[in-house]
């Protein structure tokens, strides 16, 4: 079963890599008209360690929990981000269970509103990306039902097939969060759509990276988010998939650069060993 799902796994990314390309190509000649509610910092969290990180046969776990060593990775990033736990003006959620978690250890008692879109959710490759039912999630998380974002969320708000419409789905998330007031904001999600939507290379578990959003980044086609050089930190390629190497790791790079932006790449890279790279 594991091996099928790596070899599904790699078709979509080389699909995505297909499709990323196309979308960047496209970026350049039609250029999106984004609204920009106020210049904000946004600080991108990728999930501590899933079960879908350690093995092969994990890549066919539905939506699987964090690991011991995930919960451990995810309080040391709560400790890397304590003197700024009190800045953030929201926390922006993928519906994910591995992402909730993170989001929850992380901002837990810092009085921060959160939202949950599926906007932000992994792009699918295999069944550790497809999501639970909304009743479960809240039986799970009874914090959620009180959280923004949750009365729209449909029952089934995860895909179960190749998205052939993963980029515009991306796009939606940039103006998501360029059309919100608030000026810094936490955004908790997966390492692959990270990736591919801000062009940087993909963040190890529980690492985050600073990201300024103004105006005139909204002019760069792809999206326009900007790195902060000096705070970009806790980032780190992935070395060594669990979902396989050769051609659909080479797939994996080449998406996440095709689909960013050239600003994004410019960011300066922390420590980060690499920790099997599905998001």
């Amino acid at each position: 079963e594991g091996v099928v799902c790596v070899a599904y796994a790699v078709l979509r990314e080389l699909v995505y890599l297909i499709l990323g390309i196309l979308h960047s190509a496209l970026s350049m000649v039609r250029r999106r008209d984004r609204r920009l509610a106020a210049p904000k910092r946004v600080c991108f969290i990728r999930h501590g360690q899933g079960v879908h990180n350690v093995s092969i046969a994990g890549l066919a776990t539905v939506d699987p929990a964090l690991t011991p060593e995930g919960r451990a990775q995810v309080a040391a990033a709560r400790d890397e981000l304590k003197h700024d736990l009190g800045k953030f003006e929201l926390v922006v959620v993928s519906p994910l269970c591995r992402a909730v978690e993170t989001a929850v250890e992380i901002f837990d008692g810092a009085g921060v509103p959160f939202v949950v879109t599926p906007l932000l959710r992994e792009r699918l490759a295999a069944p550790c990306d497809e999501g639970r039912p909304k009743s479960d999630l809240v039986r799970m998380f009874p914090q959620m039902e009180e959280w923004e974002g949750m009365a729209e969320l449909h029952e089934v708000w995860w895909s179960a097939r190749t998205e052939w419409g993963l980029f515009n789905r991306l796009d939606a998330l940039r103006d998501f969060i360029a059309s919100r007031p608030e000026s810094q904001i936490a955004v908790v999600g997966h390492g692959r759509a990270l990736s591919m939507m801000l062009g940087v290379r993909q963040l190890r578990n529980a690492g985050h990276v600073w990201l300024t959003l103004g105006e005139d980044d909204l002019a760069r086609s792809g999206g326009g988010l900007r790195a902060e050089e000096s705070a970009a930190s806790c980032a780190g390629e992935c070395a060594g998939d669990s979902a396989g190497a050769g051609a659909g790791d080479r797939a994996r790079k080449s998406a996440g650069t095709s689909a960013g932006t050239s600003a994004g790449n410019r960011a300066k890279y922390g420590g980060g060993e690499g920790d099997g790279g599905h998001g």
